[in-house]
């Protein structure tokens, strides 16, 4: 073999070893960006939890209460670790179930407590809560709430379950009567009604 073409061949094996290595290189930052997106996506996420859905669940539950309903309100927490190293807790599931049995109905609430379950959840490879309800006669489809869409309206006829805004100075306040939020869990408790009143079975 000529002294040429062992220099070039000495070339192709440099350049395969540049590549490979810049490539290696292009790879691992890509997946750190991924992971500290997907981890700026759950603290994100969070936030949107703690500022618009507990915030309209509480109201909820507690205009339920005054009205002998009972409700729970059951909230899952996963541990993510920032690129910092430091870890918190961040939500990926507020559950809330609801009877539709007042507290003077003779029938034992206990049975219905998780029948009825309204979800407020992550999901994976997707950067928006989603929510779908869940009774023992049917199921809702999973729909994707747009949270920070929903100040649009500031000025429409606030629902009985808002928050003000210095509750939860760090968002735009919840109080669109007309939000995706407002909807679906007007359309649960609507439902659950409907189930008792209309004595519906599966």
């Amino acid at each position: 073999m000529s002294l040429v073409q062992n220099s070039t061949l000495h070339q192709l094996i440099n350049d395969h070893q540049s590549r490979y290595e810049q490539y290696e290189i292009a790879r691992q930052k890509a997946e750190d960006q991924a992971q500290h997106t997907k981890e700026h996506w759950y603290f994100t996420l969070n936030t949107l939890f703690v500022s618009y859905v507990l915030p309209q669940l509480e109201s909820v539950k507690g205009l339920l209460a005054e009205h002998g309903f009972e409700s729970n309100i059951v909230v899952q927490r996963k541990a993510i670790q920032a690129m910092d190293g430091s870890v918190a807790d961040a939500i990926t599931q507020i559950t809330f179930s609801l009877s539709g049995l007042h507290s003077s109905d003779n029938t034992l609430i206990e049975q219905n407590n998780n029948i009825n379950r309204l979800l407020f959840f992550t999901a994976e490879h997707s950067m928006h809560i989603h929510a779908r309800y869940i009774t023992d006669i049917a199921s809702s489809e999973t729909q994707m709430m747009y949270f920070l869409d929903e100040n649009a309206a500031s000025n429409t006829q606030r629902p009985p379950w808002t928050h003000t805004p210095e509750q939860h100075q760090y968002c735009p306040p919840c109080y669109d009567h007309g939000s995706e939020s407002h909807s679906v869990i007007s359309d649960f408790i609507n439902f659950v009604f409907l189930q008792i009143r209309g004595k519906l079975n599966p």
